[in-house]
Order: structure tokens, then sequence, then C-alpha cells
């Protein structure tokens, strides 16, 4: 059963229309600094649409960019299949509460972050309608300096461990701030190109193998890195790389970082990094 393939909102007498879900160019600076902000009143003011959910014991508090929902999960993986070929990350959430399969594209902490990421179509990544989930009063994101820490990219602490670690196995690196549209965490990347055909014969090639590759696209400098795992852990991504996954993989891999941070812009900040493929 498909219950909706972008919009929650069409049982309900509050639907927005569809010239609502058509939202004009905003520049970040006409929202609100987050001590002064509303999520709701501003997604309001601005005609996006919006949810607010809570008691999702597995599901982290937050902001999520939802394309589509479904009732079957078997319906919701396709249409996540489909969305993975288009260089998108799209992942699946399940709300033990309602039987539903939200299919996300991306997740932010604030909700500031996650209204410019919606306006901007995931940097123009995404043609179709988003709206936005508000998880509230469910699973806590872990707090600095917690037994859970180790699993917070955005922690100054455990970038610092990671880089350290990295450095130790001598394994090339690059870390960039909240890459808009794309889950924070541990890329390990196996080819990195500026044509997205090129990225996409790697991909195939490695089809036939037992990793499970996939393609994001960095909107900064519009490379395409196709990478074989994601990991919310840096030390299982160390550990991966170490192993070239227990022996399956022989060639050379790196591992891209994307580290919360939501007052920054993406930003390289790594010394060692690997050399970018730009094949035509």
């Amino acid at each position: 059963m498909v219950v909706s393939s972008g919009n929650l909102f069409s049982n309900s007498p509050e639907s927005p229309s569809s010239d609502r879900l058509e939202t004009a160019t905003i520049l970040s600076e006409d929202i609100p600094n987050e001590e002064d902000f509303n999520f709701m009143l501003e997604a309001k003011r601005l005609k996006i649409p919006a949810r607010t959910v809570s008691g999702l014991k597995d599901i982290y508090n937050g902001y999520y960019l939802i394309a589509g929902v479904f009732g079957e999960k078997g319906n919701a993986s396709r249409f996540a299949a489909r969305l993975s070929n288009k260089d998108l990350n799209p992942k699946v959430l399940y709300n033990s509460k309602n039987k539903l399969h939200y299919v996300q594209l991306a997740y932010h902490r604030t909700g500031r972050q996650a209204i410019k990421t919606c306006l901007s179509k995931l940097n123009g990544q995404y043609k179709e309608a988003l709206w936005i989930l508000n998880v509230q009063n469910s699973k806590p994101i872990p707090l600095s300096g917690s037994k859970a820490s180790r699993t917070t990219t955005n922690s100054r602490l455990g970038k610092e461990a990671f880089m350290r670690a990295a450095k130790k196995y001598g394994i090339s690196t690059r870390v960039l701030t909240d890459l808009g549209g794309f889950q924070n965490g541990y890329y390990l990347v196996a080819g990195v190109y500026g044509e997205k055909s090129n990225a996409r014969k790697h991909l195939l090639r490695l089809k036939h193998t037992t990793l499970k590759p996939q393609i994001i696209r960095n909107p900064d400098n519009g490379m395409h890195y196709v990478y074989l795992s994601h990991q919310s852990e840096w030390q299982k991504a160390i550990e991966q790389c170490n192993s070239k996954f227990e022996g399956r993989y022989s060639k050379k891999l790196w591992i891209l970082a994307i580290i919360g941070d939501e007052e920054k812009p993406s930003k390289l900040v790594s010394k060692k990094l690997p050399t970018e493929k730009t094949e035509k």
C-alpha cells in the first residue's frame, strides 16, 4: 500500500494546496537565528509542509526531509532504490506507532538547517515535493562526553580521535562539515570522478561483487564519490578500511568523514587528501 509519494497531509483539513509546495527562492539570512526560531511557525511562513511526532523510541530526535511515505516496507525500499540511482542517499525510517515507512533524503539536528536544505531542494538534486518530519521526545541525540558520544559524528573530540587513528594506520581522509543532503558519518570511498557516467561505470563493476556500492555527489565541487560502506562510528570505518572488508576488496580505499556542524558551511578541513580522479 502506498500511503503517499511525498505528502502525508492529503487527508487533513489543514492539507497544503499544490501551490504551497512551490516555495520561492529565499535567502538563508531571511531565516531567524536559532535562539529566535520557532520551527513550525517558520515552516508555515515559508509554506513548507511539516509534521511533528513524538514517542518513537527507535528514531533520533531531529528533523527529517521526507520524499515519500508507504504502508508496505517493500514499496518504500523500491522507492529508495530508485532515488539511489539519482545520486541521492535515501534512508527508510519505520514509525512503530502508525506502522508507516518514511523515505528520508536528509537529516538535521536543527529546524533552521532542515528548512534551508528543503528550500534548496538538496542543492538542486531533488525536484519533487519534500516535507519535514520533526521528531520530538524520542531517541535522544547522544551528548558529547557520554558513553554514546562515540556515535556523535559532530563531536570535536570524536573528530580528533578519528584523525589520530587514521594517521596511525596510514589511511587517507577527507573531512567535510555538514554536507547538506547527506547523512553525517564515515564513508569508505573507492573512487572519485568528475563525470557521473564514469562513477556509474565503477559502481556497475562493483555490483558483481558481494559489496554494496553507492554514489554521492558533492554539490560544492561537483565530484561523484563511489563508496562501499557508510558507518556512523569511526571505529567501524577504520576497521573496515584496514581489513579491506575482510579481504573482499583489494584496491585502495580512503575515508570521507561528514561531520555535523549546523553553524558552518561545508568546508574541507583535512590535510592528507587522496588524489581525485577526473576521468571523462
